[in-house]
């Protein structure tokens, strides 16, 4: 079992329960390249269940992960939930390029003929498992197990994962009839969850979500595929509660079962680690998120290439936290090499893509290279539109930091423009207390700040400073630049005692942070000495 799932900072809270992230087998359907679209997605949030889906067919499709660092929000349809840490574009099969770019040998082409055959077993196994047919399934994946220990021994732990698969499909033909209904109650459980949250009731989808976990662990699949779909959902209300410990703890408990199921460096425990160390940037604890990242980049090099997008949005996500630390040069490095791989490598853009462009843009404007910034926010924000169009989250969050961009080169006409109609339909879509909201309104508040429209900027402020401070840690770097907006505010309007506490706060973050990056650089001297390491 990995290290960085066991060594807890808390104690376990009596109501968080076991969590693990994804299904067995998803992670040798990435390598055949029949991993399940998001056509093929459980109900969620957004999208409600006409009926119940099978509790045990959940877990091996894609999730809809936390919101980690309140940055882009999550692919639409929107929903209630922090942004996704993990995106949800499916990785070519490897051999894919090389035989389009030239003639297979023979031996390419029995591999190839071999990763197609075992694609229709996995379909075929999925079959069998969603009607019900546990047996059949069960064969079916000796099949896959054995097809799979010849393709690629255990690299990735594909062995492992094969194996717990068979695991789980022998519990789930040892259950009587009367147990497979618990099992279909569980189910509408998290479909009513699910509607819950669609309709931001997150307490009443916590408390219907803990029913499905208890059917379901009554039955003996505590450690059950299902089980990590309803606990990931938990955490990610959890979140939205703002009851960070108990989040953390569930996704701690996700990596041990997940390390266990497939294997420490596997993907499924990799897409883990990307979320829990997102979760730890976001709370502003780099230095347990930053080597929990550093892992999960490396499972993904090691797994399936720098090509993938896995691994392109787990290096701009570094380069992110980097910048937030406030350390734009190591910040730097890491968003351009992920801008460079995304344009290079991706087939198409999407969410991945976004992210990098957006990244980058921040790290330019933090260094004060307007310029730079500038594309790379009008790319980003224009393929946002042509995609998702103008209500979507996404591209409000990146159309006000465009916004934001101008008021710093004194285009100001422009800026208006822009925020106030971003402010407008934040307010109408996400609603007033939404913290992607309280961005646009920050940055508009800047604005007047700017034009020294004191009157127009101080409720502005004042409502993001209040939403912010309910959303984000008290040292975030975002929250340290708004502490510095309103300071100047008060400053404005003759309240020189009120501006010296925001300042102060200001300066108290800004400490935290250097003496973060201090040590930071303490431990990777430290890595690098010989002495040291011996």
């Amino acid at each position: 079992m990995t290290a960085l799932f066991t060594n807890k900072r808390i104690s376990r809270s009596p109501s968080s329960l076991p969590l693990i992230l994804g299904g067995s087998l998803t992670a040798v359907a990435i390598l055949v390249g029949c991993s399940k679209s998001d056509d093929s997605a459980p109900a969620t949030a957004d999208r409600p269940a006409d009926t119940a889906q099978p509790i045990h067919t959940i877990a091996a499709e894609p999730l809809n992960p936390p919101r980690a660092m309140a940055q882009m929000p999550p692919a639409p349809p929107a929903a209630p939930a922090r942004a996704a840490a993990m995106p949800q574009q499916a990785a070519a099969p490897p051999a894919a390029t090389s035989a389009a770019q030239k003639p297979l040998t023979p031996a390419e082409e029995n591999e190839r003929s071999a990763k197609s055959k075992l694609a229709a077993l996995m379909r075929r196994s999925g079959e069998e498992r969603e009607a019900e047919n546990y047996a059949a399934a069960r064969k079916t994946d000796d099949e896959i197990l054995a097809m799979v220990a010849q393709l690629y021994s255990d690299r990735g732990n594909y062995v492992q994962a094969a194996r717990h698969q068979i695991v789980e499909d022998e519990w789930l033909g040892k259950l009587t009839p009367a147990d497979q209904q618990h099992l279909k109650e569980a189910a509408l459980f998290l479909s009513l969850a699910q509607l819950e949250a669609s309709q931001q009731h997150y307490d009443k989808a916590l408390e219907k979500a803990q029913q499905a976990a208890h059917l379901l662990a009554d039955l003996g699949g505590s450690k059950t595929l299902g089980y990590v779909a309803i606990d990931e959902f938990m955490a990610n209300q959890y979140s939205l509660l703002h009851d960070y410990a108990r989040c953390e703890a569930a996704l701690r408990e996700a990596g041990e079962i997940v390390a266990e199921a497939s294997g420490e460096t596997s993907v499924r425990c990799a897409s883990l680690e990307v979320e829990l160390g997102l979760f730890y940037l976001e709370r502003d604890d780099y230095e347990h998120g930053f080597p929990v990242l550093e892992h999960a980049l490396a499972s993904f090099e090691q797994t399936l290439g720098r090509k993938d997008p896995r691994y392109i949005h787990c290096l701009c996500r570094i380069g992110r936290g980097y910048s937030n630390l406030g350390d734009q040069a190591t910040a730097k490095t890491y968003c351009e090499k992920a801008v460079t791989l995304a344009r290079k490598s991706l087939t198409s853009k999407g969410d991945v893509y976004d992210y990098c462009l957006q990244d980058l843009a921040v790290v330019e404007f933090r260094s004060g290279e307007y310029a730079a910034a500038e594309p790379l926010e009008t790319e980003a924000v224009a393929d946002i539109r042509q995609r998702y169009g103008e209500s979507h989250p996404g591209y409000l969050y990146a159309r006000s930091g465009l916004g934001r961009l101008y008021i710093r080169v004194g285009m100001y006409d422009r800026a208006e423009a822009i925020l106030k109609e971003t402010v407008d339909t934040a307010r109408r879509v996400l609603g007033e207390s939404n913290p992607e909201t309280s961005y646009s309104m920050q940055y508009l508040g800047e604005l007047y700040l700017a034009e020294k429209k004191y009157a127009a900027a101080e409720p502005l402020l004042a409502a993001a400073l209040t939403m912010q401070q309910k959303d984000q840690s008290a040292g975030s770097a975002s929250l340290a630049q708004l502490w510095e907006s309103y300071a100047q505010l008060l400053h404005a309007t003759g309240r020189d005692a009120d501006a010296q506490t925001c300042e102060q706060r200001k300066a108290a973050i800004d400490q935290r942070l250097a003496a973060t990056r201090q040590r930071l650089q303490q431990i990777a001297n430290m890595k690098t000495d010989p002495v040291m390491r011996r």
